[in-house]
């Protein structure tokens, strides 16, 4: 009847929820797998770009709970990237941001709350210049 639909019902969200949840680890795994091969390959670029890869590993780490890594590359973008944000596009400017509150997540997650409160300090500051 009713009860058995209903219980049809939350089953099936719940796989797909299952379904959706692995599918997303699975596009972060290749997602930092690819951009691990584009720092191998393109190790000679600009550096903007290289901290482009690394933020962008940072959130793939993020999202699969390797947290030293995120912090790791987080830190490595912010070593890239131009400090300067009168002089420096729009773009670098909103990804020294996100790359600050990435870096501060991954530092949350690893229960490290004064690396991460220094560096929501040190991102608030930045992001007020811009």
């Amino acid at each position: 009847g009713l009860g058995a639909l209903l219980k049809m019902q939350e089953t099936s969200a719940f796989e797909n929820k299952t379904r959706i949840k692995k599918g997303a680890l699975k596009f972060f795994r290749e997602a930092a797998k690819h951009y691990t091969k584009a720092l191998t390959v393109n190790r000679h670029n600009v550096s903007e770009n290289m901290a482009t890869y690394r933020a962008n590993r940072a959130q793939a780490h993020l999202y699969l709970k390797n947290y030293r890594h995120a912090y790791t590359d987080a830190k490595e973008a912010l070593r890239l990237l131009p400090e300067d944000r009168k002089n420096m596009s729009k773009r670098l400017s909103h990804l020294r941001t996100k790359v600050y509150w990435r870096a501060a997540r991954a530092c949350m997650e690893m229960k490290d709350y004064q690396q991460a409160q220094q560096l929501i300090t040190e991102g608030m500051g930045a992001a007020q210049l811009e």
